[in-house]
């Protein structure tokens, strides 16, 4: 006895039905394109952002022969360690199978994989932490200048610590000298935080050594919006502080005759 005939959809009939499908997600498309465009760059940048920043960092790297030939070594003898032990507890148990070098060198490439992970998820917490205490990146008109003036910092004060790492621990005399071995562009040495306003140089300190206090500050933004100011410190790190709290680091770190610079930033409010 033979099956009743299955009824098949005509070619023709699924041709149709995939040009509406593709006129639906067209019209869909294009509507959300003309209401929501931040949607859009959203997607974009968070589909494509890496490869701009890949753009952007890669150049700065530097590659250290010595720590990458010292972490070769030291993964080379975990994992023949981690093999040897391996067999060991193997043979222990009486199995006849010997244990593989290729098992192994699944458990290690999996801690390596959960390592990066681990770091990767570190970064992304430090970041959401600290957009959450940047409170005037989410509520100041300016926040995009601000931004801007904020990462400019970040940036000096990297290279600055890259300079004193080679220079036995000394800061450079000016800014000027960070270029173009530690930095490609003079343009981060510039900004504002005022809207219709021409960039203006980040306020450098000279004279500071990588050894001094972590906390103090080499780097200062020329203005202070809303009563804040951006400043870059010896650690490396930059951040936005009160007005207030600006002047009374200033004072403490320069004392009652502070250098021109030092006057000139306290100033400038």
């Amino acid at each position: 006895m033979s099956a009743p005939p299955t009824k098949s959809v005509p070619e023709s009939r699924r041709r149709v039905r995939r040009l509406l499908r593709i006129l639906v997600a067209s019209v869909l498309g294009t509507f959300l394109l003309g209401f929501f465009p931040e949607a859009f760059e959203f997607l974009g940048t968070l589909s494509l952002g890496w490869a701009s920043y890949l753009m952007r960092v890669v150049p700065r790297i530097r590659f250290n022969a010595e720590i990458a030939f010292g972490s070769l070594i030291a993964l080379s003898l975990a994992t023949f360690g981690l093999h040897r032990m391996m067999r060991w507890w193997r043979g222990a148990r009486g199995t006849a199978e010997k244990w593989r070098a290729g098992w192994t060198l699944k458990i290690t490439a999996m801690v390596l994989l959960l390592f990066a992970t681990s770091i990767v998820a570190t970064g992304i917490v430090h970041q959401v932490g600290w957009l959450f205490k940047a409170e005037h990146l989410v509520y100041n008109a300016g926040k995009g200048l601000l931004t801007d003036v904020l990462s400019n910092v970040k940036q000096v004060s990297l290279a600055l610590r890259m300079y004193a790492d080679d220079h036995e621990d000394v800061f450079p005399r000016t800014l000027d000298e960070l270029f173009p071995k530690y930095t490609t562009s003079r343009r981060i040495f510039f900004g504002t935080t005022e809207r219709d306003e021409p960039p203006e140089r980040t306020i450098y300190f000279p004279g500071f050594k990588a050894t001094d206090p972590p906390d103090t500050i080499v780097l200062a933004a020329p203005h202070s919006p809303s009563g804040t100011r951006i400043i870059g410190q010896i650690n490396g790190a930059a951040m936005m502080i009160g007005e207030s709290e600006f002047q009374t680091r200033m004072q403490r770190q320069f004392g009652s005759n502070p250098p021109p610079l030092a006057a000139r930033a306290m100033q400038s409010r």
